[in-house]
């Protein structure tokens, strides 16, 4: 079936949500906008953007946490750690 072959560019918002993190920095997103990206909400959210993280090329392994918890205004929310800032920005533009 043509759906069993998995595509780099399969998943649309993979782009989307590094652009968002890269833009927002140490600022970092929202918990409710990440999740609506991953299409994950609340506890689940954490493993999909970990699992996003492996696939765009962030992280070699799930076992690994590339985000901190930060408050987005007064909502709770995650950002790419600052050790890992270039990294995103780097695959963001296609160098990594």
């Amino acid at each position: 079936s043509p759906r069993a072959k998995k595509q780099k560019d399969d998943m649309p918002h993979d782009s989307v949500l590094l652009r968002s993190f890269v833009e927002a920095g140490p600022n970092g997103l929202s918990v409710k906008q990440v999740g609506n990206l991953l299409g994950r909400g609340g506890k689940a959210m954490r493993g999909a953007a970990r699992k996003w993280a492996v696939r765009v090329g962030l992280i070699r392994d799930q076992g690994a946490d590339p985000f901190d918890d930060c408050r987005v205004g007064t909502a709770r929310g995650i950002r790419i750690k600052s050790d890992l800032q270039v990294l995103a920005k780097e695959i963001l533009k296609g160098g990594a």
